[in-house]
């Protein structure tokens, strides 16, 4: 966690963006941990269809996940933060299989998902190198944007909402 405070408070600049399949609404203690550290940064989430159908997340998620952060994170306006839920029409998975958390210059890869970090279990949280960030950067706006609309032959369905 030490890592992931540090790095929010010294290199994230201009936005967050977090690509991560198994993201889901207990994960938004993270979006809590950025605003304590950064009130304003901009926050984009990209997680999977699969990951909200398989835990049993409620639609309509906009309202399942602002719930869950009134009643289980804050009182307070979480800010700018937009969640985009994306998955292929026949499983549901997610396009980017790796965790990132990516901001103008500098990125982390994440090893596990967002509420494990730190808990129990050993995993990786280290920089991506900065020449790659550009790259990672170009591959999660096509999906935040809604863009890419077929993955081979199978479509790319989208959810997108502000928290």
């Amino acid at each position: 966690m030490a890592i992931v405070r540090k790095w929010v408070a010294d290199q994230a600049t201009g936005f967050i963006k977090i690509t991560d399949p198994y993201f889901g609404p207990e994960d938004l203690e993270m979006v809590q941990l950025i605003r304590s550290t950064n009130p304003s940064i901009p926050i984009y989430i990209l997680s999977s269809r699969k990951r909200q159908q398989r835990a049993d997340v409620l639609p309509p998620w906009d309202d399942t996940y602002r719930s869950h952060w009134r009643l289980a994170v804050s009182d307070c306006d979480p800010g700018d933060v937009t969640v985009v839920i994306v998955g292929k029409r026949s499983s549901g998975d997610h396009p980017i299989h790796d965790r990132w958390w990516l901001s103008e210059t500098s990125g982390l890869r994440m090893g596990t998902s967002a509420n494990s970090v730190g808990v129990g279990k050993l995993s990786e949280v280290s920089a991506i190198d900065p020449s790659e960030v550009g790259n990672r950067l170009t591959e999660v706006d096509r999906y935040l944007s809604g863009s890419v609309k077929e993955c081979g032959t199978d479509r790319i369905l989208y959810s997108s909402f502000k928290l």
